[in-house]
C-alpha cells in the first residue's frame, strides 16, 4: 500500500490544500519560500498518522483540522482483509474502478481525534444517508405520536362502549326479572286484573328488545374497537420502548457532554495554574471525573444498542407485522445491520494496513563518541545516542548474539571486517573527499572499562570513530555537515531495513542545509537508492536537491498573497507549477540558468513538442502552407524517449506546452509513461497535452503516394508499401527527406493545390487537432 494523494485542511497557514497527488515514484520534493507552509504539510501528515496536534498549529477561526489521505492498496485488499460483505456494494464497487482507499482524520478538540473512511463522494453519500435516517425517525416520531393518539382514542371508546354494556346488562336484568314476575303474576291474576298485568309485561318485552337491540349494538361496537384496540396496544407498546430509548440516549449524551467539559475545564485549571496541581482536590476530581466519563460512556453505548433494537421493533409493528414475529425478525434485522461496518469502523480497520509515517528530525540521535554495550541490550532509549547505535546496529546486521563470542580475537576479526563494508556501503554515498583522494571511514571498536572508572570496570562499550588517513576523531570532532549526513545515512538505511509488515513513508523538512552542494547532490542519491523500499517526501530551498529531469516529483508552496504572511497556503501539483510564482520556483531557475521563456525560438504559449528534427521540418512547412495564420513554435527533440526532458524544462519554467507524437511503439511507451507521471493515469487529461496521431505510424505516411513521390522523393517509381515502409525498405534518410521537402517547399513556394485531394484532407486534419491541442 502506498500514499497517492493528501488533503490538509485548516492546519497553520493551510485553509485547504484541495487534493494534491504526490510522485509516483516515491520521491516528492516540495519547494517553497520560508514561511510558506512547506513544514506544515509534512508535520500534517505525521499528526494524520500519530493522531496528535499541538495548540500552535490551530488558526485564528479556531477550526479544528481535518487530515485526508488517499492510499493505492492490492486489488484484492478488501476481500482479503476485510470480508466485502461487510461493506455497502457502493463502496464494493467503487473500489473496483480503482484501488484507492480514502482516509480522514477528523480533530473535535485538541486532544481528540477520529477517523473515517471516505472521499468527497462517499462522504457526500454518507451525509445524505444520515440526512435521510434523521427524516424517517422524524417521521417515526410523527406516526408514533399518531399512534399514541389513536390508542388513547380508541381506548376512550371501548371505555365507553363496555360503561354501556354494563349498564344495558344490567337495565336488562332489571327488566327481565320484572318481565318474569308479571308473567307470573298474570298466571295468578282475576280476570279483572289480567288484561292490565298482559298490557305491562307487554310493555316490558318491548323494553327488553329496544335494549337488547341497544346492547348488541353496544357489544358489536365493543368487539370491533377492542380486537383493533389490541392491535394498537401492542404497537404502542413497541413505540414506548422506542420514545424511552430515544429518551435514556438523549439524557447519557447530554452528561457524557458535560462530564467531558468539566474535564477539560479541570484539566485546563491544572495547566494554567501550576499550584493547582499540586492540590489533591482537582486531581481527585480529575480521576473521578474521567472513571464517571468511562461509565457514561458506556452508557451511551449500550442505550444507543437499545435504541436502535427498538426502532426495529417499532418499524415492524408499523408495517403491520404478525405480533409473534416482531422481535424475532427485529433481532434478525438488527444483528444484519451490526455486521455492516460503518465510515469509522470501517477507518480503524484499514488503519493498520496503511504505511508508517515518520518524521525526520535533524541531530535527534546523533552517533555518540561511546555507548555502555549494557544499556544497548537493555533498550535504554534514555541513553545519549541510543537510537544512532541502534540505526548503526541495524545496518552492519548485528545483534546481541554477535556479543556473545567469547574469542576476543574472532570477535575483533569480524568488527573489522564490517568496518570495511559500513565504510564501503558509507563512501557509495558520501563522495566528499578530504584533499584528492582522502575518503572517510567509518570505524566502531568493542572496549572494556578500565581502573579509571572503577564503577564500571571490565563492563564492555561500543566505541565510534570517524576515520581519515591522517587522524581518527570521535563523531563530535567532525563538522556538522559529516555528522549531519551519518545520521541521516543511518536513519534512513535503517528505516529501510527494519522488518515491517508497514511500508514506511520518510518525511524530511530540509535536508542537508549544513552540507556542501556536492553532498547535497549525495543526499539526492540516497533518496534514489531507497525510494523501491520507501515513500520519502522532503522539503527544500536548495536546487542541489532538486532533480530537474523530474519534474514530476515536484510540489510548489507559496502563500495566496506572497507579501502576507498571514495569508493562507496553496499548493501547486506539476501541472500547476506555472501558477507558481518565479521565487517560489527559484531552486528550478537556478539549476536551469536564463530563463527559456526569453528566447526566440520557445514562446510562452503554443509551443508543440516533436520527435526530431525531420517532424519539425514536415510540420513547420506544411503549417505554412496550411494553417499560416497560427502563430505555433515547434520544438524538436533528439528522439521520442526524450521527450519527457522537454516536458520538464516547460514546466520548470512555466511555459505552455502540448507534444505532438505519431503512432509508433517507442512513441506509445513514451505516451504512456507520461501518462502515469504527469497525468496521474487519466488518459483524457494526457491526451489534451499529448496529441497522438493514431493509425498514423510516421508523418510521411500523410503524404498520398502521388504527392510523396512528387513532393519528398522528388522522382517517379513504383510505391505498392506505405511511404514509411518504402523509406526503410530503400535505406533513406527520413532527415535528408525532410530537409529536401522544406527546401521545395520553399524554392517552389508551394501552396494548397500544389497537393491532391487525399493529401490536403490529411494535412488539414493534423493541422485542425494541433491548432485545436493549442487553442485548448
Amino acid at each position: 500500500m502506498r500514499l497517492e494523494a493528501f488533503r490538509i485542511k485548516n492546519y497553520r497557514s493551510i485553509v485547504d490544500t484541495g487534493w494534491v497527488n504526490v510522485s509516483p515514484d516515491n520521491i516528492t520534493t516540495i519547494i517553497g519560500q520560508n514561511e510558506s507552509g512547506k513544514t506544515s504539510i509534512l508535520e500534517a501528515l505525521y499528526s494524520f498518522f500519530n493522531g496528535k496536534i499541538h495548540e500552535d498549529i490551530l488558526r485564528s477561526d479556531m477550526k479544528y483540522p481535518e487530515i485526508s489521505c488517499a492510499f493505492l492498496a492490492e486489488k484484492d485488499f478488501l476481500g482479503k482483509r476485510i470480508p466485502t460483505d461487510r461493506l455497502s456494494p457502493h463502496l464494493v464497487t467503487s473500489f473496483k474502478q480503482r484501488p484507492l482507499l480514502y482516509l480522514s482524520r477528523i480533530w473535535k478538540n485538541s486532544h481528540h481525534s477520529y477517523l473515517i473512511y471516505g472521499n468527497d463522494e462517499i462522504l457526500e453519500a454518507s451525509r445524505e444517508n444520515e440526512q435521510k435516517e434523521l427524516e424517517i425517525e422524524e417521521l417515526l416520531l410523527v406516526k408514533i405520536e399518531k399512534l399514541l393518539n389513536e390508542t388513547s382514542r380508541l381506548t376512550e371508546i371501548a371505555d365507553t362502549a363496555e360503561r354501556d354494556l354494563r349498564k344495558y346488562r344490567s337495565e336488562l336484568d332489571g327488566l327481565e326479572t320484572k318481565y318474569n314476575k308479571l308473567i307470573r303474576s298474570i298466571e295468578r291474576a282475576s280476570m279483572a286484573k289480567r288484561e292490565g298485568l298482559k298490557h305491562e309485561a307487554e310493555s316490558c318485552e318491548k323494553k327488553i328488545n329496544e335494549i337488547k337491540k341497544l346492547y348488541t349494538l353496544s357489544e358489536n361496537n365493543f368487539n370491533n374497537h377492542n380486537e383493533k384496540l389490541s392491535q394498537l396496544i401492542i404497537k404502542s407498546g413497541y413505540a414506548g420502548k422506542y420514545k424511552l430509548a430515544l429518551e435514556n440516549v438523549k439524557k447519557s449524551e447530554v452528561g457524557l457532554k458535560e462530564i467531558t467539559n468539566l474535564i477539560e475545564k479541570l484539566k485546563f485549571e491544572i495547566q494554567i495554574n501550576p499550584s493547582r496541581r499540586r492540590s489533591a482536590k482537582v486531581l481527585r476530581n480529575l480521576k473521578e471525573s474521567e472513571e464517571r466519563k468511562k461509565q457514561i460512556k458506556s452508557e451511551v453505548f449500550r442505550f444507543r444498542e437499545m435504541l436502535r433494537y427498538a426502532k426495529e421493533c417499532i418499524q415492524l409493528a408499523l408495517q403491520n407485522t404478525r405480533p409473534e414475529d416482531i422481535e424475532v425478525k427485529a433481532r434478525e434485522n438488527y444483528e444484519k445491520k451490526e455486521e455492516q461496518l460503518d465510515l469509522e469502523e470501517l477507518a480503524l480497520l484499514i488503519f493498520p494496513f496503511v504505511p508508517e509515517f515518520a518524521l525526520f528530525e535533524d541531530f535527534s540521535s546523533l552517533l555518540p563518541n561511546r555507548i555502555d554495550l549494557e544499556d544497548m541490550l537493555l533498550q535504554n532509549e534514555n541513553t545519549e545516542g541510543f537510537n544512532a547505535v541502534k540505526n548503526f546496529l541495524i545496518v552492519s546486521g548485528l545483534d546481541s548474539s554477535f556479543f556473545n563470542e567469547v574469542n576476543t580475537r574472532i570477535l575483533k576479526s569480524k568488527i573489522e571486517n564490517l568496518n570495511g563494508e559500513i565504510s564501503l556501503h558509507f563512501q557509495d554515498y558520501w563522495r566528499q573527499n578530504l584533499g584528492r583522494s582522502n575518503k572517510i571511514k567509518i570505524n566502531f571498536e568493542l572496549e572494556h572499562y578500565d581502573l579509571s572508572d572503577p564503577e564500571k570496570k571490565g563492563k564492555p562499550y561500543l566505541e565510534f570513530w570517524i576515520k581519515d588517513e591522517k587522524e581518527r576523531l570521535y563523531p563530535k570532532q567532525r563538522s556538522r555537515g559529516v555528522r549531519w549526513f551519518l545520521s541521516f545515512f543511518l536513519e534512513l538505511k535503517a528505516t529501510a531495513q527494519e522488518e515491517s509488515s508497514r511500508k514506511k513513508i520518510l518525511l524530511i523538512d530540509e535536508p542537508g542545509l549544513s552540507l556542501h552542494a556536492r553532498a547535497q547532490e549525495d543526499v539526492l542519491k540516497v533518496f534514489e537508492d531507497l525510494k523501491s523500499e520507501m515513500q520519502i517526501i522532503y522539503t527544500t530551498h536548495s536546487p542541489h536537491l532538486v532533480n530537474t529531469e523530474k519534474l514530476h516529483r515536484l510540489l510548489a508552496v507559496q502563500r495566496a498573497d506572497e507579501f502576507n504572511d498571514h495569508s493562507e497556503t496553496l499548493v501547486f501539483d506539476p501541472q500547476k507549477l506555472s501558477q507558481a510564482s518565479g521565487d517560489t520556483l527559484s531552486p528550478i531557475y537556478t539549476l536551469m540558468g536564463t530563463r527559456l521563456s526569453e528566447s526566440n525560438f520557445i514562446q510562452e504559449r503554443n509551443n508543440i513538442i516533436v520527435e526530431d528534427t525531420h517532424v519539425f521540418y514536415y510540420l513547420k512547412n506544411i503549417f505554412d502552407i496550411f494553417s499560416k495564420n497560427e502563430k505555433i513554435y515547434f520544438l524538436p527533440s533528439t528522439g521520442a524517449r526524450n521527450i519527457p526532458l522537454l516536458v520538464n524544462m516547460m514546466i520548470g519554467w512555466k511555459l505552455h506546452y502540448a507534444v505532438f507524437l505519431c503512432d509508433h511503439k517507442e512513441s506509445r511507451e513514451i505516451y504512456d509513461q507520461m501518462k502515469e507521471l504527469l497525468f496521474r493515469g487519466n488518459d483524457e487529461e494526457c491526451s489534451q497535452k499529448v496529441l497522438l496521431m493514431k493509425g498514423v505510424e510516421g508523418i510521411e505516411n500523410l503524404f498520398s503516394t502521388i504527392d510523396f513521390k512528387k513532393h519528398v522523393l522528388n522522382k517517379r517509381v513504383g510505391i505498392t508499401e506505405s511511404n514509411l515502409e518504402y523509406i526503410a525498405d530503400n535505406n533513406l534518410s527520413k532527415s535528408d527527406l525532410a530537409s529536401a521537402f522544406a527546401m521545395r517547399c520553399h524554392n517552389l513556394s508551394l501552396k494548397q493545390e500544389d497537393f491532391d485531394e487525399e493529401t490536403r484532407e490529411n494535412f488539414r486534419k493534423l493541422t485542425a487537432m494541433i491548432a485545436s491541442s493549442v487553442k485548448n
